[in-house]
């Protein structure tokens, strides 16, 4: 059941992820799935799944503040969930019933229900450095820069021709930071983004003299930012790098490096955006790379892809490797017109070359009304619990699901489903006991212990 819950989690994310990148302001969309492989799974048991999957359709609408998702069958809704942010707390209500309510930090109980860690899909703006220059280089005061003509090369956004060379003591630059980070944590992240992340960004202090090179292109317009310094950041002294430039119609990059002063931990982010446009035909070509390691444990993660818009039509694919090896491969194919957009998108999913599983999107998404007023009778706090005691709390709402899950599988004839349950539930998919001969004594029986 678990499984099906995280592919389900896994829809939610895709249609919150496309609808806030096609359509500005709240989206509302709905989207149906076909299986096309399942490790461990039969030729039979796909067949099977499928025929459930042609009578269940997911609908979702996504506000600022959180979305609303239902699990229709047949046309009829058969299980809600509903989440939105408030006074940094997390609100989740299940099939309209009860409400369940999560302090800052604490894994919400969706995340909680799934199984699975905290998930947050950040959307931030497409932000141009040239609009923002003005503003930040302002924070810096009466300070006279020295200008070089110099360059410094830029990937996909060519070199710049010159550069102002702005020197602060740490003393001055501690002052700065706190402005300067408010100036470009509210152009990128317009609706506020994740408010622990911004407390720790906003908790470096520099421990060194800090030199800011304002990058400018042939013709002295603003085209980048250096930064080079020691501070004290994640918890111990590093040795500070950041480089970022954009040239509009060409593409441009992000790299920042956290070496440290002492020790091993390394923290390092980049990112790249390449740009081909001619006439109706865009091109973007995009990637991104994080490396930490912390105390000895090593975390990374990797994003890349090629989307092209030509005319009312955008295609392409995008690849995601996280922490677990797993490489995710999403392969959109829409047309965007009249504020609605439509078509489809396989994802898959695969460790080592290994196929684990692949299944096909199809739906539509287009602009929504405002978010509606909630009411719920039952409001269950959370707050303050492990995860095991929160777990425990949401145990009705479990039942509710696998209820849910068990009238699914009720859908299919006695054969079918008795496959399809012996094969989900092998504990390894792939190299599980063969499927056995169906006999008169193994029926209905075994069902009802698996999913009551």
């Amino acid at each position: 059941m678990k499984r099906s819950f995280i592919v389900l989690w896994i829809v939610l994310l895709l249609l919150q992820c496309t609808g806030a990148a096609a359509l500005d302001g709240p989206v509302k969309a709905s989207v149906k799935g076909q299986l096309i492989r399942a490790e461990g799974l039969s030729e039979e048991g796909i067949a099977a799944a499928n025929q459930l999957l042609e009578r269940l359709e997911i609908r979702m609408n996504v506000w600022p503040e959180g979305e609303k998702a239902s699990l229709l069958m047949d046309g009829r809704d058969m299980w809600q969930l509903e989440r939105w942010e408030k006074e940094a707390q997390t609100w989740v209500a299940f099939s309209g019933i009860n409400c369940y309510v999560t302090n800052e930090g604490q894994k919400n109980a969706l995340t909680l229900l799934a199984g699975g860690d905290e998930m947050t899909i950040y959307q931030p703006e497409m932000v141009l450095y040239a609009s923002l220059a003005e503003e930040l280089f302002a924070v810096m005061g009466d300070q006279v820069p020295v200008n070089k003509k110099d360059t410094t090369e830029i990937t996909n956004a060519r070199a710049s021709a010159s550069y102002d060379l702005y020197t602060f003591t740490a003393e001055e630059m501690n002052l700065l930071w706190p402005q300067m980070l408010e100036k470009v944590w509210n152009s990128i992240f317009p609706n506020g983004g994740d408010e622990e992340l911004y407390a720790k960004a906003a908790e470096a202090a520099f421990t060194s003299d800090v030199r800011i090179r304002r990058l400018y292109d042939h013709s002295k317009a603003d085209m980048g930012l250096q930064l080079t310094g020691n501070g004290t950041v994640l918890g111990s002294e590093r040795k500070i790098s950041l480089l970022y430039g954009y040239t509009a119609g060409k593409g441009g990059s992000f790299t920042l490096s956290l070496r440290p002063v002492q020790g091993k931990d390394t923290t390092k982010i980049t990112a790249a955006l390449k740009e081909t446009i001619r006439e109706e035909k865009k091109t973007y070509t995009f990637s991104l790379d994080f490396s930490n390691t912390l105390a000895g444990e090593k975390c990374t993660f990797s994003l890349s892809g090629k989307w092209t818009r030509e005319g009312e039509r955008g295609s392409g694919e995008t690849t995601f490797t996280g922490n677990d090896g797993i490489t995710w491969v999403l392969s959109p194919d829409v047309t965007v017109a009249e504020e609605k957009v439509q078509g489809t998108m396989e994802v898959a999913a695969k460790k080592k070359n290994k196929m684990l599983c692949a299944f096909l999107l199809e739906g539509h998404i287009a602009s929504a009304g405002a978010q509606p007023d909630r009411t719920y009778e039952n409001i269950v706090s959370l707050q303050g619990m492990t995860d095991e005691q929160a777990r425990a709390a949401l145990a009705e709402e479990e039942m509710v699901l696998m209820r849910a899950m068990k009238y699914l599988m009720d859908g299919l004839n006695e054969k079918e489903r008795w496959l399809l349950t012996h094969e989900m539930r092998t504990e390894n998919w792939l190299n599980g006991p063969a499927v056995p001969v169906m006999t008169e004594t193994e029926d209905d029986l075994l069902l009802e212990e698996d999913w009551e």
